[in-house]
Parts: C-alpha cells; structure tokens; sequence
C-alpha cells in the first residue's frame, strides 16, 4: 500500500491496509474497487447527492499519471464542510431518476444468494452452521413476504437511490464516504441508516410522512428487515459469523419495533415468531 502512495501520489506514509489517513492536515481514504465500472456510476449519483446537499464530500485524487484508479486503488481527499444531517437525509432518501427495480427480480436475487448459502454450509463448524440456518430461516420469511407483495401486483416495482453498502460507524467521515455506497433500493439504504444506529425505527413515521412511500415499498420494508443480506455475504466471502450471535436479540427488538410502525401503514402477513407474546 506504501508503494502505491508513495510511487504514484508522492505521499510517503507507511500504510499496509487500505483505510484513513491525514497528510498536510488533509484527510484523505485509500480503498480498493472491485468494479471500476460501477464505482464511475455511483460516483456520478454521489457527485449530485452532494451538490443537493451542499457539500463536496469525498473527491478523487488522480495519481501522477493523471489517472483514477492504480492497480484498483482509489484515493480520495475527504474536504470537510458544515454537515446538515437531515437535509442529507432527505436528499439521501429522494429516489433517483432511474427505471426502478422490479419486485420479481429482487425475489430472484435473493432465492440465488439462499441457493449459493446452501452451497457454503459445510465449510463451517457445527455451531456455526446452527447460525447459518437460523438466518436461511430468516430468509425464507422474507422471500414469503415478497410473493404476498407479488399477490397484490405481479409488476410490483420499487425506486432506485443511492444505498449504503453495509451498517457503518456513526461518523461523518464514514457515512459520506462514496466507496460505501452502491445503487440500490432506498429501502436498503433507510434500513442500513437503522442498523448505523444513525436513524430510529419510531423516526420512521416522520420520514413516511414527509416523503411518498407506496404500499410495495412499505411491505418491501418488512420483507428487507428480515432479509439478512450483510451476513450472507459473510458466508459467501468465508468469513467470521460468529459475532453475529450477540446481535441476534438486538435484531428481534429492531424487527419488532418495524413492524409495530408499518402496521400503522399497510396490512402485514402474520409471521407467529414476531407477532406471537413470547417472541423475545
């Protein structure tokens, strides 16, 4: 990592991990990209979330070659401004001027990421895979969901926005940062704002009534809540799940607290383990 900085930036820091760093008093993120095609397009969006939000946020730094990318690395130069937490979260939450996303195919993402799970159980020890099927379990409620979403309209649709990638720390630096994000549902990303302990479930309610949200995306809610995509792609990368057991009480409570503001909205399929007294 050194080596790129310093033959191709003329930082000369010792750096071994991608990650934060100041030089001269300014804050910059190194990070690799995996997909550079798709790291353009959603710098492109974040580009005009952050004009929206009168900001500039992260900016790429091109390398002495005047290039973007070295060996897959990105350099970003953090410039930091007054922060106004809800004018970026309404600006967040408007969905972009994209096609939105069929319901369908969100069924069909998730039933292939249930099947290549199935597919990773046995490189785990027993009382992780107890964990890995405790979340397939998960799972399965979440893809019924959809099908009664799909009941009510077959070409049910939701819109499109820029999505946190994954629950962050609750930082500026973090949640402004463009290689956490991908385009996604909004749903996605008001879930992921919940689980950075950045927005409250019971916030909701004013997020629902200062912004249209339809019918599928509501019921999308609760089919999402339940979808455990962050630990799945834990599974799928081999990597540690064993931290997730302390937080499963803490994800009944959140699920919980969900549904009690969605029913305020829309009429949610039952599921016993949530809605049964002895459910925590």
């Amino acid at each position: 990592m050194q080596n790129i900085l310093k033959c191709y930036y003329d930082i000369p820091i010792e750096m071994d991990y991608p990650g934060y760093f100041i030089y001269h008093k300014k804050q910059y993120y190194i990070g690799y990209i995996n997909n550079i095609a798709s790291f353009y397009n959603t710098y492109h969006h974040y580009r005009y979330l952050m004009h929206l939000c009168h900001l500039t946020g992260y900016v790429v730094i091109p390398n002495n070659q005047n290039q973007w990318f070295t060996q897959n690395y990105v350099l970003l130069e953090y410039i930091s401004e007054f922060f106004s937490y809800n004018t970026y979260l309404n600006c967040s939450l408007t969905p972009l001027q994209l096609p939105k996303i069929a319901v369908s195919e969100i069924k069909e993402q998730w039933i292939g990421t249930i099947n290549n799970i199935f597919e990773k159980v046995n490189v785990y020890d027993e009382n992780q895979k107890a964990l890995i099927y405790y979340y397939l379990g998960m799972s399965e409620n979440s893809i019924n969901i959809l099908n009664y979403l799909l009941q009510i309209d077959s070409r049910a649709s939701i819109p499109l926005c820029l999505s946190l990638t994954f629950p962050i720390d609750n930082d500026i630096c973090e949640l402004l940062n463009t290689c956490h994000y991908m385009i996604s549902s909004r749903i996605r990303h008001l879930l992921m704002l919940i689980q950075s302990g950045l927005l409250y479930p019971k916030l909701l309610q004013n997020i629902f009534a200062k912004q249209f949200y339809d019918v599928y995306e509501i019921i999308y809610v609760y089919a999402h809540i339940l979808y455990p995509g962050y630990f799945f792609e834990h599974v799928i990368k081999e990597k540690d799940i064993a931290k997730f057991y302390k937080n499963i009480h803490k994800e009944k409570e959140l699920i919980k607290d969900i549904y009690q503001v969605l029913s305020l909205y829309v009429s949610l399929p039952k599921i016993h383990w949530i809605n049964g007294e002895n459910m925590l």
